[in-house]
């Protein structure tokens, strides 16, 4: 109504709306345009004229539709769409580059100009015409740490006026979300024992995640073939065929920085038999997320060794 002078009343929805919610809506808005007591002016009220307009002294006046400060946020390695509407109020026709500006580095698209809104486009908007702007952003996946969870990040969408060189800009931030993830940083170096003493494996886990997170750790005992053992399920430690076997300095594990390494030892208890092999999988995960497991196997053989030596005294 505001374009063109015409009543709403009586015209389609494309949202959907019950007939009476439509008709309201339609009454409300024709009663505001058409109240002349309002002393609201629209261009449909104006007489185009016929005489050439100097707009060289009038200043360049774009405008975007959305106000700084909206705050999206997005899991790493997901992507979102945006769209902003900008809109030429000045009384003439304006010619603006539209670009965008950030210091992240993630990937941006959009289908204007190279299809980078790095590069920009040029985009000619009539008096009191509105545009929309379309574009799309991709937050790159965790990777030694980074983006960190919680960390926001700066985008501005700039329009410069070629009349004037006068630029309006919309800036939006984008939060990163947590992510959780662990790793078995390094693989075990496997060892031998004497019967019936003790040795322990170091092994180093790593915090794969974008924010601070303890690990859990597990061990689990597995045949000669390497397959599971019926019964014998993850867990801190285990009897099997003598053997014991326990996850020692836990400590270590607890509230790692993102990409930080912790390391915890695994003590093998061999029986008192001249001969045999422990085969064991660790595993490690998030404590707040077991979507994503690492595991890797280590053994232990029992080694008796004899030496003598003769001497002639």
């Amino acid at each position: 109504s505001t374009m063109t002078g015409e009543s709403s009343s009586g015209l389609s929805d494309p949202f959907g709306f019950d007939s009476n919610t439509r008709t309201t809506l339609q009454q409300a808005a024709d009663s505001v345009v058409f109240d002349d007591t309002l002393g609201y002016s629209y261009p449909w009220q104006n007489e185009p004229s016929s005489e050439p307009v100097d707009n060289s002294t009038e200043a360049s006046n774009l405008w975007f539709g959305s106000s700084d400060g909206t705050n999206v946020l997005i899991e790493p390695g997901g992507g979102s769409g945006f769209t902003v509407n900008i809109t030429n109020n000045a009384s003439f026709t304006d010619i603006a580059d539209i670009y965008i500006q950030t210091n992240t580095g993630w990937n941006m698209s959009w289908n204007y100009g190279t299809g980078n809104p790095a590069n920009g486009y040029t985009l000619e908007m009539s008096s009191d015409s509105l545009h929309w702007i379309q574009f799309a952003i991709s937050v790159p996946e965790v990777s030694m740490g980074l983006p960190l969870a919680g960390s926001k990040h700066s985008f501005t969408v700039i329009a410069t006026s070629q009349h004037d060189g006068n630029s309006t800009s919309w800036t939006f931030t984008i939060e990163v979300l947590s992510w959780h993830g662990a790793e078995v940083a390094e693989q075990p170096v496997n060892d031998t024992v004497d019967p019936d003493l003790k040795v322990r494996i170091p092994v180093s886990v790593r915090n794969l995640g974008n924010e601070d997170e303890s690990l859990a750790v597990r061990i689990r005992p597995l045949n000669e073939l390497g397959g599971s053992i019926p019964g014998q399920e993850p867990a801190l430690s285990f009897t099997q065929s003598g053997w014991s076997v326990g996850i020692f300095e836990l400590y270590n594990v607890v509230d790692l920085q993102p990409y930080e390494m912790g390391t915890v030892q695994v003590e093998f208890d061999a029986p008192n038999n001249p001969t045999g092999t422990m085969w064991v999988e660790f595993s490690t995960w998030s404590a707040s997320n077991n979507q994503m497991i690492s595991t890797t196997q280590m053994e232990v053989s029992i080694v008796r060794e004899r030496s003598a030596t003769i001497e002639l005294l």
